[in-house]
Formats: structure tokens, sequence, C-alpha cells
């Protein structure tokens, strides 16, 4: 798989491209096809990890380590570092890659081409429900990522794309204008030069996937279930009833639409967020799992060393070539 190409104007939850925010030299009226955002699939596995934590795992049993020290509050799992690198790389190079692609569109004697923005694949806010929610995100954002960070949402709007769509996408006639259009179209020709010199794209990305199998495995711990019951409690003192940390995140998984378009955090979700991270830090949630999850990602580590530093030099990389072409437009 490769990595993400540069995406069209990215929709709003509903669907609908959002109005622009600034001044523009021409106005387009014509239907046009957004572009879906190909992530890989093992970082978009990391990111339903870090924003609504694993799912139930399947029946077995495992063999935990001993744990030594009981980790603080906040402390950093010993794969972040690995993801977010991961992050950063992708996020430089989205940058890059609309950058390559409107060069390209320009070559071909588009004027003021729009490739569309980056996506922004910026490190979430906290990589575990079962991590407490900081007083000051519960009371502006509640459970939600900030806006510029949220992941899209890519739909197709209409069925006739113009020439500069065609262009940029690889969708239309083999020349344009008498000149060849490359493989993939613009954005292809993009994400090649950015893979310049690297070997496969690592996917399934090795630390998000030595992730995935520490979460489950702490998911299922009697130390964890032991402290999760006792926030449910807690939560059901403060008027909110749900069994697991990871359930008002699923309920609150879309910010409210306001008559007037924008989005907004409801009272309620606030006020949830604001509980959840108080019965997080009384009944030491965090602090339990992270006494549980941290040994398990050290096993990992130590297990998947190798792939994972491969996978690390992979996207180190792929944002020295990001950064070289940004740094030569």
């Amino acid at each position: 798989m490769t990595p993400p190409a540069p995406p069209r104007r990215p929709p709003t939850p509903s669907g609908r491209r959002p109005a622009r925010t600034g001044p523009r030299t021409r106005t387009r009226t014509r239907t046009r096809t957004t572009v879906a955002a190909a992530l890989p699939a093992s970082f978009l596995l990391a990111g339903a990890l870090f924003l609504t934590g694993c799912q139930a795992p399947p029946p077995g049993t495992h063999t935990l380590p001993a744990v030594t020290r009981t980790p603080e509050a906040g402390a950093e799992l010993p794969l972040t570092a690995y993801s977010r690198n991961s992050w950063d790389a992708l996020d430089t190079g989205q940058k890059a890659l609309v950058h390559l692609a409107r060069q390209c569109l320009e070559e071909f004697g588009f004027e003021d081409p729009d490739p569309g923005p980056p996506i922004a694949i910026g490190e979430p806010w906290r990589d575990s429900p079962y991590r407490a929610v900081p007083p000051a995100q519960a009371t502006a954002r509640g459970y939600q990522q900030p806006p510029s960070k949220r992941p899209l949402r890519s739909v197709t709007v209409g069925t006739r794309p113009s020439a500069e769509d065609q262009v940029l996408l690889g969708t239309g006639p083999a020349t344009y204008r008498g000149r060849k259009v490359p493989e993939g179209g613009c954005q292809g020709e993009a994400s090649r030069t950015l893979r310049t010199g690297l070997g496969a794209f690592p996917d399934p990305e090795p630390s998000a996937q030595a992730a995935e199998r520490a979460l489950r495995k702490a998911d299922k711990d009697a130390r964890v279930a032991d402290a999760v019951a006792g926030w449910s409690t807690c939560m059901s003192e403060h008027g909110f009833h749900y069994d697991h940390p990871r359930d008002p995140v699923k309920a609150f998984e879309e910010p409210h639409s306001s008559p007037t378009g924008a989005d907004e955090v409801t009272r309620k979700q606030k006020d949830t967020a604001a509980a959840d991270g108080d019965c997080n830090r009384r009944t030491g949630l965090e602090r339990t799992w992270l006494s549980v999850v941290v040994p398990l990602q050290k096993v990992e580590l130590a297990k998947h060393h190798e792939q994972i530093e491969r996978a690390a030099e992979w996207f180190d990389g792929y944002r020295r070539n990001a950064r070289r072409a940004l740094a030569e437009g």
C-alpha cells in the first residue's frame, strides 16, 4: 500500500465541501470529485486504537510479565515514540504531496491549481480511553480532537470530473495539451517522488501492530477490570451510566453540528468528560492500566525490535524526501 495521496478539498461529516474561509481569485461552479485519502490500514487501526481503545479481545489466555514499579499517570508508553515518528512523517509527507501535485498541475498549464489541502495527521490528544481526561480538555472539547486534527471522511460528489481532476488523478486521456499524463496522474507522480530510494511501505506497520497486541492483553487483565468496575461505579454516582471508559468516547464520537454548520461540543459531552477524568483519577484507573500495559509493550518492543526499527527508518527517509521537496519548491 502506498503512503496517503493528496486529497481533494475535504468534506464535512455531512459530505458537503466546506466553504472557503479566504478570498479566491476565481470561482468554480462545476461539480467536482472528492478523492478518498488512502491512509494505510495499519494507521487507520492505530488511530482507532488511540481514539476509542481496543474492542473486547477474543477468548484466550496470556502470560503477563510481572509489574516491578507502577508508572505515574501521564507516563509515555514504550511504543509511543515510534507511532509519533510515523504520524509526523506522514503529516510532513501530506504537505509535500500537495505541494508536488500543485507544481505538476502548473506544468500542464492549469492556473491556480487546486489539489486540495493536506490532511492533518496530528497525534491524538490521548492514546487510550484509559487515560484520564484533563480538566482543560473536558471543558474545551470534551472527547473531541481539535477540528484541524479530526480524521477526514471522504465522499464522491458528482460524476463529471474536470480536466484538472483528470490530470491530478490520471483518470482521463493519456495526454493533455500534448503532454503525457504520468501514471496515476500528478498525485501518483508526487507519491513516487516521495518514495524515491525507499523500499516497500511497512504495512502493516510493526509498532502499531505491537501496540494493538499489548492493548488487547491489558484489556483482559483482572487488575484493569477491577479498576474499570470502580470507574463505572463512580460515573454512576455522577449520573452517567457507562460500563467501560471507551463507551462515552463512542457515544460522543462525532461533534454536534449547530444550525450554523459550525462544530460545537455539547454541555452533556463536556460534563461527561469531566466526570470521566475525575473518576479516573479517584480510582487510579490510568495508573493501574499503565502498570499492566507498559511491561506488555516492553515485551513486544524487545520481541519485534528489528522490524519496528526498520519501519522507523522507512519513515525517516520518507520525511527527508518530503522536507527536500518542500525546500526545493
